[in-house]
């Protein structure tokens, strides 16, 4: 990697995706912090196109959510969470 020393970072996060984020790590036999480093990567890809590498599966789920321009995300997750623990 071509960014160099790494650093410690806090994330507050919702304890179920952190769940979900640890298993798809341990099935896949990497560490959280890989896979949250390569999703920055991956995100940050175009503003240093050609001096990072980005896994294929990475660059293949680029895009493919397709939001508006202005999407209310805490509401989102707030319905979303509503729906979750409103089901019998």
């Amino acid at each position: 990697m071509i960014f160099g020393k790494k650093k410690k970072l806090t994330l507050n996060i919702d304890e179920e995706l952190i769940r979900r984020a640890k298993f798809i790590a341990d099935s896949q036999r990497r560490s959280l912090s890989d896979l949250v480093e390569n999703y920055f990567l991956l995100i940050s890809a175009d503003d240093y196109r050609g001096r990072i590498r980005v896994s294929s599966e990475l660059k293949s789920i680029k895009g493919v959510i397709r939001l508006k321009e202005f999407t209310d995300y805490k509401k989102i997750r707030a319905d979303e969470l509503e729906k979750m623990h409103s089901k019998p």
